[in-house]
């Protein structure tokens, strides 16, 4: 069985911060999370973020909102602890 993987993410220039979410194909998604492609593409897997938050707290929050809807729906996911750059995407 898959599971899924978050995280946070923080651009640098004006220290905002999203979830980003790297998930199974054809396993849903939150509300509020679009797909990107990722530059360096992980196979079997697709790559979503949230909206940019302007703090810290927003954005963890948007993140256990994340991890409880997978928890719900008896999905298995991975919830790292950690801000990470952001993720390099191509353009749609």
């Amino acid at each position: 069985m898959g599971y899924c993987e978050l995280w946070l993410e923080q651009r640098t220039q004006d220290r905002a911060f999203r979830v980003a979410l790297l998930v199974p194909l054809g396993f849903d998604t939150p509300d509020d999370f679009h797909r990107l492609e990722m530059q360096d593409e992980i196979p079997e897997r697709e790559f979503y973020v949230s909206k940019w938050f302007a703090g810290i707290f927003a954005a963890k929050t948007a993140m256990e909102d994340a991890a409880m809807f997978y928890k719900d729906s008896d999905i298995q996911f991975l919830f790292f602890r950690e801000i990470r750059p952001v993720t390099a995407t191509v353009p749609s």
